[in-house]
């Protein structure tokens, strides 16, 4: 059922030697012409599409993910312009491109009603749709055939069954696409690296990192190249690592991508994960992949960006010796001072190989051990004993210093209790002179006296 006006992008296919039909007035139409919908989504209950298209790259093949080799192409496609501005990046396999045009082909009744697949039996032999050597000998059926059922039922899905990216903005969207296809690293591995024009004058550099079972896309850079009113209408790949061509409404530029030279620590440039930079050891700089003939003594982890690798040197990188004996010939030191203990630089000979990760070369596990004493682990739990037995020690010397320096306090509470026992030996005293009539008594714990008065009277 036709429900108004609704953009969709699709893929096309036709026959590169198509003729056209058998009769003149068919000679100048297609006979073998398809279309597909192409379904970049977020997948859910209720799927988010970014249904226009706007840039796509040529045939890529390489190795991604479990999938082995496989021939793909990357599109930007975008939300409508009345719509929240969403952009996306979507991979679509050819191998699905070709199983859905050899698959169902849809079919609509009438005008009013609804679009579903034909039937297998209804479709005309030869199959509508397949290249012929002259396809001016196909009958009628199949010309028509194509005529009124050119778009086919299923739509192409996404590599993954999700985009590669996705960006969300009310500012700027997605446009042009160029991929400088499986750049090589120095561990062998190979990644796509993609340029993405935006509409507001920049281009955006990402590296596509396959996984197991999905891709990741990680942006390295986003370059201001042209102002925010000339929108990025191509791109084009530039020979050398990192350059690439912008065109925009009024300007083409040549614009160098590559920031290997910009990054001074080695943890910023295996962080950066940009299969065109490598730290070398040698010369403790962020060099350029392509400016190295060898890879000895370059580092770098473009899948995982880790930062520890800087701490792990080759085995046949220049030994500490030879650099602390240079640092040492600059001081007033002793010749024979200045020789360090070759135990502590030699590893055994019959010492047990451990496996270094960078190029497949071993290690000695001696070395291997006194690495893992700088590790954050070990850091942490020093940090955590350290303060543990600072709150212990400081405890422990608050609670000697209060007990050497108290003072008792100058009345102490006991005269209080003795007042109170004085006064009732007091009253005892004075019943029993009362009742004995004798001359006085006195108070062994008092320096009080009572005297029995002259006058019995008194007394009373």
């Amino acid at each position: 059922m036709n429900c108004g006006k609704v953009i969709y992008s699709r893929v096309a296919r036709v026959c590169k030697h198509d003729k056209g039909g058998p009769h003149p007035s068919t000679r100048d139409r297609w006979t073998t012409f398809l279309k597909a919908r192409l379904n970049c989504s977020v997948p859910g209950e209720y799927p988010f599409y970014f249904d226009e298209i706007q840039s796509t790259s040529g045939i890529i093949e390489g190795k991604y993910g479990r999938e082995g080799t496989s021939k793909i192409v990357y599109g930007t496609l975008t939300t409508p312009n009345n719509a929240i501005g969403g952009s996306a990046i979507c991979m679509f396999r050819m191998d699905d491109i070709e199983d859905v045009f050899n698959g169902p082909f849809k079919h609509q009744e009438s005008i009013n009603a609804n679009w579903l697949p034909l039937p297998e039996h209804k479709v005309p032999s030869p199959r509508p749709g397949r290249c012929e050597p002259d396809s001016r000998v196909l009958p009628d059926k199949n010309v028509n055939f194509i005529k009124t059922h050119p778009l086919m039922e299923r739509a192409v899905p996404a590599m993954n069954g999700r985009p590669l990216l996705i960006r969300v903005s009310l500012h700027y969207r997605l446009t042009a696409i160029a991929v400088d296809p499986q750049v090589r690293t120095i561990s062998d591995e190979t990644f796509d690296v993609i340029y993405v024009g935006t509409d507001d004058g920049r281009v955006l550099k990402i590296v596509n990192i396959p996984t197991h079972n999905s891709s990741k896309a990680v942006v390295l850079s986003e370059s201001e190249v042209f102002g925010k009113n000339a929108p990025v209408k191509q791109l084009k790949i530039a020979p050398g690592y990192g350059k690439v061509v912008a065109v925009s409404r009024n300007e083409v530029k040549l614009v160098t991508l590559n920031h290997c030279g910009t990054i001074t620590r080695c943890s910023e440039c295996l962080e950066l994960r940009d299969p065109h930079c490598a730290w070398d050891s040698l010369k403790g700089a962020c060099v350029s992949v392509d400016a190295v003939t060898s890879f000895r003594y370059h580092i770098q982890d473009v899948r995982r960006g880790n930062a520890s690798k800087c701490r792990l040197q080759p085995l046949d990188a220049p030994s500490p010796k030879e650099y602390d004996i240079k640092s040492l010939d600059t001081n007033s030191v002793d010749e024979d001072e200045k020789e360090p203990s070759d135990d502590l630089l030699r590893l055994d000979a019959d010492s047990t190989e451990c496996s270094n990760d960078i190029d497949g070369a071993t290690t000695g596990c001696a070395s291997q051990s006194k690495l893992t004493l700088y590790t954050p682990e070990y850091l942490r739990i020093f940090v955590a004993v350290s303060s543990l037995v600072g709150l212990f020690i400081g405890f422990l010397c608050g609670y000697l210093v209060s007990r050497r320096f108290h003072t008792h306090p100058q009345y102490p509470n006991q005269a209080f209790i003795e007042q109170h026992n004085h006064l009732d030996r007091l009253l005892y005293c004075l019943a029993s002179c009362t009742s004995s009539k004798l001359g006085g008594c006195r108070d062994d714990f008092s320096t009080h006296e009572f005297i029995k008065s002259p006058n019995p009277t008194d007394s009373l």
